[in-house]
């Protein structure tokens, strides 16, 4: 809605400038719909540096944008933005403050890939708890198939759920029919919504012995590294951590020293913020690189 009455004010003096600033892969619907709002100039891939943001963005009032980062610096030197529009649910990339003192719109898409999102995170469990990157491995330095990797099934294992949105509700609700038991928290602690969901809600602490923990909060100011070296000690050397948010949502020091110093048995970052590729060799984290949102359409 907020998107129509952009272009509609923007045809006021002509048709409304619409840059599509990234990668963003929109479907042949979408692009008849923002081709009906405006004039649209379109990017088959991600620009590759500032200069290049403000060459794409130079004349626009709108951007449409998936992971590009806007900060005030950029704001600063675009000439009448009147809208950003982020085509996934994180807009941390943005810089809203900036944003809104120059009274500029910005959207998101609150339920974006929340099923695929879902469906990576416990296709993730599944691959742990049956120890699949285990085997693999075995196989891969020569240590034959016969090695005995006793895995775990899903059913009657506690999941913990921390956020309850869109995509943590469906992994609340997909994983009850594998059978696990979800405890969540989250700003949804109600007693219908956790009926809704089948799930019973703990604090933070109380839901990190779960078999599996696995984060959906956005990242903001509160939620930015709740997982640190406390939390991650309390798990002690048995949970899984499954990370499908922003990298920061866990304290990224102490994920690089969990391997030495107990932890999780094994952590899935879908994203890290490390200074190297430490993590990538490291036995028992699996780094994916954001890819929990990547699916194709049918």
């Amino acid at each position: 809605m907020e998107c129509e009455e952009a272009g509609r004010k923007g045809r006021e003096d002509g048709r409304t400038r619409i840059v599509v600033l990234d990668e963003v892969d929109p479907s042949g619907s979408q692009r008849t719909r923002l081709s009906d709002l405006g004039e649209v100039r379109w990017s088959g891939d991600d620009p590759g540096g500032v200069d290049e943001i403000l060459e794409r963005l130079r004349d626009c009032e709108t951007a449409v944008l998936g992971w590009t980062s806007l900060d005030s610096e950029i704001l600063d030197l675009l000439p009448d933005p009147r809208m950003i529009s982020v085509r996934v649910t994180g807009y941390d990339h943005v810089d809203v403050g900036a944003v809104a003192e120059r009274g500029v719109v910005v959207t998101n898409v609150p339920s974006y890939a929340g099923v695929a999102v879902a469906e990576f995170t416990l296709g993730a469990m599944i691959s742990l708890l049956r120890r699949v990157p285990d085997a693999r491995n075995s196989l891969r330095e020569g240590r034959g198939p016969r090695r005995p990797f006793r895995g775990t099934e899903s059913r009657n294992r506690a999941l913990g759920v921390v956020g309850t949105g869109d995509i943590g509700g469906n992994v609340a609700r997909t994983g009850a029919a594998l059978g696990t038991r979800a405890v969540a928290t989250g700003r949804r602690t109600d007693p219908a919504g956790a009926a809704e969901l089948g799930v019973s809600h703990e604090p933070l602490t109380g839901l990190l012995s779960s078999a599996v923990v696995s984060l959906h909060v956005p990242l903001t100011t509160e939620t930015r590294g709740p997982m640190g070296p406390a939390e991650l000690e309390l798990m002690g050397s048995g949970p899984y951590l499954i990370n499908t948010t922003r990298a920061d949502v866990v304290d990224q020091e102490a994920l690089e020293r969990t391997p030495r110093t107990g932890g999780p048995a094994r952590a899935v970052p879908d994203e890290v913020h490390l200074p190297d590729d430490e993590p990538l060799g490291m036995p028992n984290v699996i780094v994916t690189p954001h890819r929990g949102t990547a699916r194709r359409r049918l």
